[in-house]
Formats: structure tokens, sequence, C-alpha cells
């Protein structure tokens, strides 16, 4: 029986999984969108913009562009806030999104942004998917370049024939064998992928990385509301500290995974781990990482990683 241990729909697996299965996200924005596009036609954006005026930078799960549309897809695993707070964060991704499309000001551009939130918990709709435009209450007029389009999984019909209900139960799915033995090679394709970044332990380290980091950063949010500093602290410490802690750990696990075993050949097995968690708490060390988080991680006693600062 194949229990996933690790994977559901954590943005880590899913940004791996659009990004290496070329059918999966045409598949995706024509069931969610009706927009019938091939791989080839997706263009990968920079998942990160910059404010210079606030210095500020958002950070976008999987940002694409097809023609004159700009897409941002977020995968909402666990509920951090209420449907105020969603609905907040879907309009400013929007705003960001969308005024990234014009090089320069042009009026007569027809530019279209889109992004689609799949949550993976009940967000109160009624439907499996909630299309919402902007819309002009006098003039009676509906905006349909700019629209938001909310995921709620907890619809999901698990018994469904339907390809797009099968492929979201499966995306959130922990429990992924009905799709194992399937014949249709599409959805067994994206279930034997998903079964093996379940087994990857660089993958699972950088998922549970980024759970840790974004626990760090909402306990920070917390503590900058009450102390009046939210936009400095949260935004400028809690930020930059997941970034360097999720990319300078994912790197020191690699690095100290092939020192560990050319030197565990000559030395032996306990040399090779010992030379591996210190290269791992050399790398974080350098991208500022906490003391007792490499500690926690490493292995190493609190003072062998002071004596390597």
């Amino acid at each position: 029986m194949s229990k996933l241990t690790y994977c559901g729909l954590n943005d880590v697996y899913f940004k791996k999984l659009l990004k290496e299965n070329k059918e999966l996200l045409p598949r995706l924005l024509k069931g969610i969108c009706n927009i019938d596009v091939t791989y080839d036609e997706i263009v990968m954006q920079n998942v990160e913009i910059q404010d210079e005026v606030k210095l500020r930078t958002t950070r976008f799960d999987i940002a694409i562009k097809v023609c004159n549309l700009r897409i941002d897809l977020e995968s909402e695993n666990q509920s951090h806030g209420d449907l105020e707070y969603y609905n907040n964060r879907k309009l400013y991704y929007l705003s960001r999104l969308h005024s990234q499309s014009y090089d320069k000001i042009d009026y007569n551009q027809m530019n279209k942004s889109y992004v689609i939130f799949l949550y993976n918990f009940n967000m109160g709709y009624d439907n499996l998917i909630t299309e919402s435009v902007m819309y002009n209450k006098t003039a009676g007029i509906e905006y349909p370049h700019l629209k938001i389009y909310d995921i709620n999984l907890s619809k999901v019909n698990k018994s469904s024939t339907i390809e797009l209900e099968r492929l979201f139960d499966l995306l959130k799915s922990r429990d992924i064998d009905k799709y194992l033995g399937l014949s249709d090679p599409f959805l067994k394709g994206v279930a034997n992928m998903i079964e093996e970044y379940d087994k990857d332990e660089l993958l699972r380290l950088q998922a549970q990385l980024r759970r840790d980091n974004e626990i760090e950063l909402r306990s920070m949010k917390e503590y900058a509301k009450r102390t009046g500093h939210e936009e400095g602290l949260a935004e400028g410490r809690a930020e930059g500290r997941a970034q360097g802690l999720t990319e300078g750990r994912a790197q020191g696990l690699t690095e100290g995974r092939a020192e560990g075993r050319a030197q565990g050949l000559t030395e032996g097995r306990a040399e090779g781990e010992k030379a591996k968690a210190i290269e791992m708490a050399k790398a974080m060390l350098n991208d500022k990482a906490n003391v007792e988080l490499i500690v926690k991680y490493t292995g190493l006693t609190l003072d062998e990683v002071l004596k390597l600062k």
C-alpha cells in the first residue's frame, strides 16, 4: 500500500511536479480556466517581484506567462488565517502580478492576469471552483482580464470520473494506490512522480524547512504586531532568514553527503557523518542561520557549532 509520508499539496512538491510533468500544467489550466495551451507555449516567469519603493519582495509559488496572460498558482496546504486574510492576500497577489505585465504605460494594451489558489482545507465555499472577476456594479459590466480562482479541494468528489477532480484528489491525497494502478497513463504518471518525490530525502528536508520557516515567520509576525514593527521585522528578517535557511540547508545537505561518503571510504562512516554535519553547519552559518536550528539539523553540540564561527 502506497501511503505517502511527506507529500500532499506541499508547495515544494507542487512546484517541482508542475515544472517536470509537461502535461500537468496545461491540463490544470484547461480544467480551471478553460485555456487551451501546450507546455511549449508556457513561459516560466521570475517568482520574485521586488518593490523598489518599499523594498519588499513578493514571492509566488508558480508564475507563468502565456501570450498577454500572466498566471500565478499558489498551493495552500494549511490554513494561516481567516477568509478576510485570504481575500486580502489574493487581491494583493493579483495587483502585484498585473503591475508587472506592463513594460511601459500603454492603456491600449489588454493584458490579463489570473491568480489561482488551491486550498487543501475548507475555505467555506460551496463549490469546488469559484471564479471572481472585477465588476462595475453601476454599469453592470464585468472586466474579465483580471480573475481570481479559488479551488476548494475539500469539495472534491473522490469517486468522480471527471479528470480534473481525479487530478485534484491525487494532488491532495496521501493514499495514492488507486492512481498507481490506473490504466490512464497521465494520472498514473503523476502518481508515480509523487511517489518518487516522497522518497527523496533532500526534497523532504526542503519541505520540512519550508514548514518550519512558515511557523517561524508567523510567530515573528505576531510579535511584530505587538511591538509595531511588522513591516521591518517580519518581512525583512523573517523572509530573508526563511530563504537563507532553505537554500543553505538544502545546499549544505547535498555537499555534506558527498563529502561524508568520500571521507567515509577512508576514515569510516562515523567520521564521514561528522564531516557532513560540519559542512552543513558551515553553510548554515554562512547564511546567518540561527545557532539552535543548526544544532537541531546537524546533530552537533552547541560548543562544536560555536567553534566553527
